[in-house]
């Protein structure tokens, strides 16, 4: 029988530790390769993974009338969410001690403050989906007691609405801005400088798709929208309205305006349209209802040009305000087809100085006054006053009105700008 010769048990206690320690060795290169040499990587690549990244909308800017009265503003609204599946109950300090609040009790809690039923929360939280909307536009003292609750499938959206609290006063005007980004008036017009910039906030989401709690981080903060301060008086504007629409009810009339101006400053204190809507709700309006037809209508200016005749007259060198005409009731255009000219009332050959003209707002008198002025220079002085041309305002669709070209214009054809 042949007999083995035992080995050294110290050698193989090396052999074992020297083993071993190789072992560590590679473990704690990989180690330091790990926590200190690719760690900035590997967070960096980690936090991609759990980091979600939202827009946080810049408040719009208000609309305010001459006397600082707020025309429009925006408030946030709130919409409540929650993620069926990860619903559970919620643990909470009590007296000390965690407790977990059963899902029933944490459902009648957010009824109770959202004015539901338990059973339309529960409804809306069961399942083994990742979203379920609880309620939308949530007001912000509903918001603010939802989230005391420290529910943590329960997240939350904000949204920006617009809101006008004088309802359809200046509604024309003003204008209105949608969901969808559908805008009109002021709103429309001064977009770039109400809407301000919107900013963005990161935090960080759990396995289970929950916010880590404490995670937010404002990367870039919201830049809220500046003011528009108008010219408008919004009870000169609520009275104007008022007048204006019962006076188009009464003459049954389609539309009206009515603008009132401060002559000494040229701001516009009144800016009326009937109908005029509410911007709250411009879906109940018709399109052909919601501009301003003040700034996008042309119109017959009527006996409002005979200051215009007068004026160019006055500074043409023709006439002084003392200058005197004999204006008869009636006079025919030559070259009209008998087209005929009358003033408001019977009277016989009235003897008037252009003040007088004026007034009497005689449209004979007028035209007598307008003959004293070569139609080249009459032409010239409408352009000045600004007839065919924008006022200027910039009001969204401001329309330039119409004049009529050189080669139509004479001496006898005036009807249009005396009456």
């Amino acid at each position: 029988m042949t007999y083995l010769t035992p080995g050294d048990p110290s050698k193989r206690l090396k052999k074992v530790i020297a083993a071993i320690l190789v072992l560590v060795a590679v473990f704690a290169i990989r180690l330091i390769d790990l926590q200190i040499i690719q760690a900035d990587e590997i967070n960096a690549k980690s936090y991609e993974k759990r980091a979600v990244t939202r827009v946080i909308p810049a408040l719009r800017g208000e609309i305010l009338d001459v006397n600082g009265n707020v025309l429009a503003k925006t408030i946030l609204r709130y919409d409540i969410n929650a993620a069926p599946s990860k619903v559970g109950p919620v643990n909470r300090k009590v007296s000390g001690q965690t407790v977990a609040i059963p899902v029933e009790q944490v459902a009648a809690e957010i009824a109770a403050i959202l004015g539901m039923t338990t059973e339309e929360v529960t409804s809306k939280i069961t399942g083994t989906g990742e979203y379920s909307q609880i309620k939308k536009r949530a007001n912000a003292s509903e918001y603010r007691k939802i989230l005391s609750l420290n529910i943590p499938w329960l997240y939350y959206d904000s949204v920006a609405e617009r809101v006008y609290p004088n309802g359809a006063v200046a509604g024309n005007i003003l204008g209105f801005i949608t969901q969808s980004g559908l805008m009109e008036g002021i709103e429309q017009q001064y977009n770039k400088c109400l809407s301000g910039v919107d900013g963005e906030e990161s935090f960080e989401k759990g396995k289970d798709g929950i916010k880590i709690p404490s995670s937010a981080i404002t990367t870039k903060a919201a830049v809220p929208g500046k003011k528009i301060v108008l010219t408008i008086n919004a009870d000169l504007q609520y009275f104007a309205q008022q007048v204006l629409t019962a006076n188009v009810a009464k003459l049954q009339a389609d539309w009206g305006t009515a603008v009132v101006i401060e002559v000494k400053t040229g701001k516009i204190l009144v800016a009326a349209d009937a109908p005029s809507y509410d911007p709250n709700e411009p879906s109940k309006s018709s399109v052909e209802n919601r501009g301003s037809r003040v700034f996008r209508t042309s119109f017959e200016p009527g006996s409002t040009m005979k200051m215009v005749t007068a004026a160019t007259a006055i500074d043409d060198g023709k006439v002084t305000a003392v200058s005197q005409f004999v204006a008869p009731y009636g006079m025919t255009i030559p070259h009209s087809n008998g087209y005929r000219v009358t003033d408001s009332h019977t009277h016989g050959d009235d003897k008037l100085t252009v003040a007088g003209v004026l007034r009497d707002s005689s449209n004979t008198g007028a035209m007598k006054i307008g003959n004293t002025v070569p139609w080249q220079d009459r032409y010239k002085y409408m352009q000045r006053f600004g007839v065919g041309s924008k006022p200027g305002s910039g009001f969204p669709g401001e329309s330039a009105g119409l004049l009529n070209t050189k080669t139509t214009w004479s001496n006898d054809v005036v009807k249009r700008y005396v009456s």
